[in-house]
């Protein structure tokens, strides 16, 4: 019996053998030609053991993504995972009982299509315990190809390759410099509406912003950074700048001024002041003679005087003085206290050169004719000169040869008279001004760059807000923004993608930025219509529309262009049609800017994250 069915057995293989041979040798060759595809037989796994599930997964040559849910009875108050093959790991705050959160490793090596084998670390704290627990795990998966990132756009963990123009993490948790994290250096600033003036309009080689400037220079070594800077060269004159337009002051506000400074000329050290020309409410100048007040000196006239009169007569003059600088007599002041007269220009002639008592009344001699008539009782005070404007950047300073920031804190409204760091009274606008060179010869020179005043200045601590991977932005939608100076790096041609995570918190605006290089390429919204577009020769726009209720929750944005179409990812899914766009992108020495159109207006609203701009198509 066992004969016959060997004999069986060696007759099939004779006579079928063949055929099974040339089956074997035949998946040989698509093995050889087309590769062997691992996620066609491997099973991909993710174990964290006992009460911490992994609900999905996702590796691509450069990151792991993990889909984590606490399950194990007690809220964490932090929970990180770490791999060897990632340079960075992903952590949380906290992660609550029952919760579930998206954990991304990034600066990972593995290459696409492999099955990796991977041993993760699990650090964690439990909220009412200090004790750190760390637990092993493992995934079993199959690394995605590089060129598609699917699985929900996970994107805004990724890391920097060699393919990323700019990459914006967001994780610096204070501070007014926003880190590009790839090798290109494209660093930005954090900024809001209130910075009014950034170097006057030298950076693009203008005077429009102030007057009084002998020039500008630039780019060149003698400038910040190479950038464009002014300069004002010494004449023996006072040399007075000022901003070509003023702002208006609200006392509830404080205000930063700052600049840049340093003396280029032969003559050395350059004399510098630097502050504001104040104004009233009908911007007229405010002078210090205006408000600035003699303690205890009201009063009123003793006896009629009029305009011709030197010598003029007042009930008390005990308290007044001929030592300071252009000594003057004010009327029809307020006696109350609140000293709401002020500014007070109802002023004598300049110049009190004798006070002294004849009984009942005091005499007061003026070096010229009073220039008045007023009756007796008028209610007067003696009033000074102090100086010609609010030097709160720098009065009096003597800049050296290398570049030195001078800057200042005006906040609050002075009752009375002059004090450093206070407006003064009745101020409603401002102007910056410069006395540079005062007094000083030809052979004297300055050179001043990034001029700013800042209103209510960012509490950069506030700014940072949790992300969805670490920290994010969040911007206020009135003055939040973020700027990033024009650098070549930054020049893209016939292809990109453009990807970041947003937290939309309103669409009430009729239009928002969200990141964009003007005339060039950007995202940004009208109402609750998203806009992609980019510039090829013509600008070519794709839209989505959220529907109501769409606020306040995480989405994952990606623009691609390939030099013939366009497409948008919505979490990683595409929207529409492709749009067609041909030719390369335009070129232009533009800034970038986040959060707004170029810091003036349509500001977002909402939380921004790991912003990633590429050259190359990420997404198919």
């Amino acid at each position: 019996m066992h004969n016959k069915r060997g004999q069986a057995a060696m007759e099939f293989l004779m006579t079928y053998g063949w055929a099974l041979l040339v089956v074997l040798v035949s998946l040989g060759s698509l093995t050889f030609y087309f590769g062997y595809d691992n996620s066609s037989f491997a099973s991909e796994t993710c174990f964290f053991g006992p009460g911490l599930g992994c609900s999905d997964m996702l590796v691509n040559e450069d990151s792991i993504s993990l889909k984590v849910m606490n399950s194990l009875g007690k809220d964490m108050t932090s929970f990180s995972v770490s791999s060897a093959n990632c340079g960075v790991p992903s952590a949380s705050p906290r992660l609550d009982n029952g919760d579930e959160d998206l954990f991304i490793l990034s600066d990972c090596s593995f290459t696409p299509e492999d099955l990796i084998d991977e041993s993760l670390s699990l650090t964690y704290t439990f909220i009412d315990s200090s004790l750190e627990h760390i637990k092993d795990a493992t995934l079993t998966a199959v690394v995605e190809g590089g060129t598609k990132q699917s699985g929900g756009g996970s994107g805004g963990g990724y890391g920097s390759d060699g393919n990323t123009i700019a990459l914006y993490k967001f994780d610096e948790g204070d501070g007014g410099v926003i880190s590009d994290s790839s090798a290109n250096g494209l660093h930005g600033s954090f900024s809001t509406l209130g910075e009014l003036i950034d170097n006057g309009g030298a950076e693009t080689g203008t005077l429009d912003n102030f007057a009084g400037f002998d020039g500008f220079k630039g780019p060149s070594a003698n400038c910040i950074e190479g950038d464009y800077c002014f300069y004002k060269a010494g004449d023996g004159s006072s040399g007075t700048i000022q901003s070509t337009n003023a702002f208006e002051v609200d006392m509830a506000n404080t205000y930063y001024i700052s600049g840049q400074f340093k003396s280029t000329g032969l003559g050395g050290d350059s004399l510098l002041y630097f502050g504001y020309e104040p104004f009233d409410e009908n911007m007229i100048e405010i002078e210090s003679e205006q408000v600035f007040t003699i303690d205890n000196t009201e009063t009123e006239l003793y006896e009629d005087i009029k305009s011709t009169d030197k010598i003029i007569k007042i009930v008390d003059g005990n308290n007044w003085v001929t030592n300071y600088n252009h000594e003057r007599m004010a009327f029809h002041i307020d006696i109350s206290g609140s000293f709401d007269d002020l500014p007070n220009r109802d002023l004598s002639n300049k110049d009190i050169v004798r006070v002294q008592p004849f009984g009942s009344y005091w005499e007061v001699e003026f070096d010229t004719v009073a220039g008045k008539t007023y009756s007796a009782g008028t209610k007067v005070r003696q009033h000074i000169a102090g100086g010609t404007y609010m030097y709160d950047g720098a009065n009096e300073e003597y800049v050296g040869s290398d570049w030195t920031i001078y800057n200042g804190v005006t906040s609050g409204e002075n009752i009375k008279g002059i004090a450093a760091g206070k407006w003064w009274p009745g101020t409603k606008f401002a102007k910056i001004l410069f006395l540079s060179n005062l007094g000083q010869g030809p052979t004297y020179s300055l050179d001043i760059d990034n001029i700013s005043v800042v209103s209510n200045p960012v509490t950069y601590t506030n700014k940072w807000t949790t992300g969805k991977f670490g920290t994010a932005i969040e911007f206020n939608g009135v003055d939040d923004y973020v700027e990033i100076p024009y650098n070549p790096n930054m020049e893209l041609t016939d292809k990109f993608t453009l990807e970041f995570w947003m937290y939309p918190k309103s669409f009430t605006s009729a239009e928002s930025r969200v990141i964009h290089r003007s005339g060039i390429w950007g995202v940004y919204f009208v109402e609750n219509t998203l806009k992609f577009y980019t510039v090829a020769g013509e600008r070519v726009v794709i839209n989505y529309v959220f529907p109501p209720g769409s606020e306040n929750q995480w989405y994952h944005v990606a623009g691609t262009y390939d030099g013939a179409e366009m497409k948008l990812f919505i979490d990683g899914v595409e929207i529409g049609i492709p749009v067609l766009q041909y030719g390369d992108i335009n070129g232009d020495m533009r800034d970038m800017f986040i959060g707004t159109n170029s810091g003036s207006d349509r500001f977002f609203e909402g939380s921004l994250d790991e912003i990633r701009i590429s050259d190359y198509v990420r997404y198919t």
